[in-house]
């Protein structure tokens, strides 16, 4: 699945972040893109894992299954930077880029403010992952964006990370495997936020997540 034939040209102007495997920067034509490329392009492990990703989004693709809590993959494209994919950049209704959930868990006045929407679209994302059996396989809240949209609503995004690298993924095919697999992940989200912020807000949403975790899950 081909982006582009015709070659992007990045600079570090158009930087937007940097994660484990990749660096992630806009589109020099088209802002409402994004080009995420490999951090160490030899690196096997992280061609495996972002190929395994590539190919659950063909699978959804081939599915017609596209989803408003998952930022959309338009396929690969060449960099002067090397081999890129080509991705949604999620952005606020007033133009602004979403902030992620690790950012809004560290801003105690933000989240305090405006606690109750923000919970309600973070189990309104769970479910959704849920019910449609969504596999992927870390539990980072950087890869959760916060999308404000107009008159005050919120929603939650994934960006990163879709998929499985187990050599035959039978959760693609069987959603009560998926489901099985969701709860884990699920559960150890849950984990890492309540270890990695000790501000009270971000503390009292964890507990607020494990109650609903308990409640619907055990």
């Amino acid at each position: 699945m081909v982006f582009s034939q015709e070659l992007i040209t990045i600079d570090e102007n158009l930087f937007l972040g940097q994660g484990v495997q990749r660096k992630c920067y806009l589109h020099p034509q088209n802002h409402g893109l994004c080009v995420k490329i490999l951090n160490s392009p030899q690196s096997k492990s992280q061609i495996r894992r972002i190929k395994s990703e590539i190919d659950y989004f063909k699978l959804l693709i081939k599915k017609n299954m596209f989803f408003d809590f998952i930022a959309r993959y338009f396929g690969a494209a060449d960099t002067n930077l090397g081999r890129g994919h080509v991705f949604e950049t999620v952005r606020n209704y007033n133009g602004q880029i979403s902030k992620s959930l690790d950012k809004i868990l560290e801003d105690e006045t933000f989240l305090s403010k405006n606690y109750n929407k923000i919970f309600t679209a973070l189990i309104e994302f769970k479910n959704k992952l849920y019910d449609n059996a969504v596999v992927f396989r870390n539990t980072s809240a950087q890869n959760i964006l916060l999308k404000e949209l107009s008159g005050g609503a919120v929603k939650f995004v994934l960006i990163d990370d879709l998929g499985t690298v187990n050599f035959i993924a039978f959760e693609y095919y069987f959603k009560f495997l998926a489901k099985i697999r969701f709860k884990r992940y699920w559960d150890r989200f849950i984990t890492m936020i309540e270890t990695h912020n000790k501000k009270p807000s971000a503390l009292k949403f964890a507990k607020d997540l494990r109650e609903d975790f308990i409640k619907h899950f055990s």
